[in-house]
């Protein structure tokens, strides 16, 4: 049973893997400036307003603040993909409990902490996604 569950996950993530590689959403700067995103995540220069052509001269930290938020928006998405995970492991822990009160409070306390940390997680993610538009990107 549980090699059942495992086998769809897998066939889940090849196929969102396969929808993301072929464009079906990512990266609102990275078409230009050659190559796509990977699994949606942004890429080092997206807020920097180039390419990778970085330009600290006079004092300009634009740059640096924009890949500071590009790597916090990547780290924010990873903790995302976690939290489902976790939710995923959660259910699996929850259905396989089989009545016994303790495993079930227990899986029950995971999945609403998943969600509580995927629900933080898209929501800063959301918001470094507006500063990093906002500041130069």
């Amino acid at each position: 049973m549980i090699d059942l569950a495992i086998a769809k996950i897998m066939v889940l993530a090849t196929t969102f893997a396969r929808i993301e590689s072929g464009g079906g959403g990512g990266s609102s700067g990275g078409d230009s400036c050659g190559g796509g995103s990977f699994f949606g995540f942004p890429h080092w220069w997206q807020y920097t307003g180039s390419c990778g052509d970085l330009d600290f001269s006079g004092g300009n930290l634009t740059p640096l603040w924009g890949i500071i938020l590009a790597l916090v928006e990547i780290l924010l998405r990873v903790a995302g993909i976690v939290a489902v995970v976790y939710i995923m492991i959660a259910g699996i822990s929850y259905i396989l409990s089989r009545g016994n009160t303790e495993k079930t409070a227990a899986s029950r306390t995971k999945i609403i902490n998943a969600l509580i940390g995927l629900a933080i997680a898209v929501i800063g993610a959301s918001l470094v996604s507006f500063i990093g538009r906002q500041l130069g990107g």
